[in-house]
């Protein structure tokens, strides 16, 4: 495989850091877009399983190794993905305006950056997107189960299927988050 036709990336489960490469299809160079198709699973090839419990270990590597997409917390790309010659322009970018965002994934919170188009003013809601994985930019990722601190890293794909509880910024809550924001105080 070459390296222009695969990205490597770090799958987090409950359980496990799954680092490997994953094989881009034609036309497609997102990792958002290859965790938001229909497979149930993900192919990733030279793959090293970590456990969350152990940093210390060397994990267990793998020629192939199929993540179910279910099982993902969260995926974090570790280089750009290099454009096919040929392959078709990237579509207009629509403006967005940018949103602080926490996001509760147990074991983990992430602390980023969403985006919405230019003047919505609805809660970027991880539990009703209809593609559940979505980005966040900026991230600040917090494993509670470690005294290592959080680490930070550019962007992180996270499944809005696994999110328990997530905090949007006041100022797109609307009315309601405000009173239930005032209430408890």
């Amino acid at each position: 495989m070459t390296e222009s036709s695969s990205l490597l990336v770090e799958l987090v489960t409950e359980s496990y850091r799954i680092l490997g490469r994953l094989p881009l299809p034609l036309g497609q160079r997102r990792l958002v877009d290859l965790l938001n198709c229909d497979d149930p699973s993900l192919a990733l090839c030279d793959a090293r399983v970590m456990s969350l419990q152990g940093p210390g270990e060397e994990g267990w590597l793998h020629q192939v190794l199929h993540v179910h997409r279910a099982a993902i917390l969260f995926a974090i790309p570790h280089e750009g993905a290099t454009p096919p010659l040929g392959e078709a322009p990237q579509p207009e970018r629509i403006e967005k305006d940018v949103h602080p965002l926490v996001i509760y994934l147990p074991p983990f919170v992430l602390r980023g950056l969403t985006y919405l188009a230019k003047g919505a003013n609805t809660i970027p809601d991880p539990f009703a997107r209809r593609s559940p994985f979505f980005p966040l930019t900026q991230v600040e990722v917090l494993y509670q189960s470690s005294e290592q601190g959080a680490c930070y890293k550019d962007v992180v794909v996270v499944n809005g299927r696994r999110v328990q509880a997530y905090s949007p910024p006041m100022a797109l809550a609307g009315s309601e988050a405000a009173r239930l924001a005032d209430s408890c105080n």
